[in-house]
């Protein structure tokens, strides 16, 4: 803090605010001048009393005033800084069902493969990957929905499905991924900010609906889901696609990639929480694509940036950061209702 002089309001205290540049723990802001008191030359009141000496009255003349002796006072505080990262570089306490997995998304030297690609799905125009899994955002590891086994978020086929179904299971499936519990500091002034970095691949024929990918957020205290809304698009693609054909994090029929998801968690300052990452199918169709990979996770006591996507009218949302801001994805829609499957 640089030297400074302030001045004391009418309730007689003097108020500064400053920045601290180092690490959260043990810290103390020294204060001194002419009758701050330390423990030992405190006034009338409890604790830090800073106090002003009375001067002897045997001086008549204010210029042949004896020197005052000038003390200082001190005050330990805690400074407490706040951010949650994390890569899943380790294991690190995050709970999975379903095809939720911790993975390098290799098989040894090799990426795993979609194997129910090129019968049952296609690619997107212009993807090269061959149907192999991405390499992770950062570092070797990420979480994904889909089975290591076969690539995709099948499960077990249909026997006579067909080729360039989208592939057809026997059933739906369902997978919920839960951080461990994050404490949130109550400071008002602080904003709280997650973003996380995705990459997904599923469905095209009613992507607003099925194979959907579902934040919400739990307060450990009282076990109260808020669901934040879904990565799907608002709505379907308005010209008809194959079956085979993906929707992905580049947008309907186009090569996936990974972007940026941001979104404002202040509401939640002060409380514990849990992070929830649920993707369902919710039927049995169209479900032999890549599925949903999540990577480094992080809450910082950052302002959202001012430059991400619109976010649709009375829809808690996700924005693109500024870098991803051309996507045509990225906003967090609402949980919609079903309707019917052809």
């Amino acid at each position: 803090v640089a030297p400074t002089t302030f001045v004391t309001g009418i309730d007689g205290k003097a108020r500064a605010g400053w920045t601290l540049k180092g690490t959260s723990g043990a810290n103390s802001l020294m204060a001194s001048g002419r009758g701050i008191g330390g423990e030992d030359f405190n006034g009338p009141r409890e604790g830090i009393d800073p106090f002003q000496p009375i001067q002897p009255i045997s001086d008549p003349s204010p210029s042949s005033r004896s020197p005052v002796t000038l003390q200082t006072g001190s005050q330990t505080f805690r400074a407490t800084s706040f951010s949650f990262t994390d890569g899943f570089e380790v294991e690190s306490g995050w709970t999975a069902t379903g095809f939720w997995n911790r993975s390098t998304l290799r098989n040894g030297a090799n990426p795993i493969m979609n194997a129910a690609y090129p019968t049952y799905v296609d690619l997107a125009p212009g993807d090269a990957s061959g149907g192999a899994m991405p390499s992770p955002f950062a570092g070797s590891y990420v979480f994904w929905y889909g089975n290591p086994a076969a690539g995709n978020y099948l499960g077990p086929q249909q026997a006579n499905d067909a080729p360039k179904s989208g592939g057809r299971g026997t059933a739906s499936n369902t997978g919920v991924l839960t951080s461990p519990s994050i404490v949130f500091p109550t400071a008002t002034g602080m904003s709280l900010v997650l973003r996380f970095n995705t990459w997904w691949e599923i469905e095209s024929v009613n992507p607003s609906l099925f194979d959907r990918m579902e934040l919400s957020v739990q307060d450990v205290s009282t076990s109260a889901i808020t669901s934040l809304g879904m990565l799907n698009p608002a709505t379907d693609p308005t010209v008809a696609r194959p079956p085979s054909a993906p929707f992905t994090s580049g947008g309907f029929n186009t090569p996936p990639g990974w972007v940026e998801v941001v979104k404002d968690l202040s509401a939640f300052r002060g409380k514990t929480i849990r992070l929830i990452f649920t993707f369902n199918t919710v039927d049995l169709l169209y479900n032999g694509f890549r599925g949903w990979l999540l990577d480094n996770v992080r809450i910082t006591p950052d302002a959202p940036p001012t430059s991400s996507l619109s976010l649709q009218q009375s829809t808690p949302a996700f924005g693109l950061s500024a870098q991803q801001a051309t996507a045509p994805t990225g906003t967090l829609q609402p949980v919609l209702p079903l309707r019917p499957r052809p």
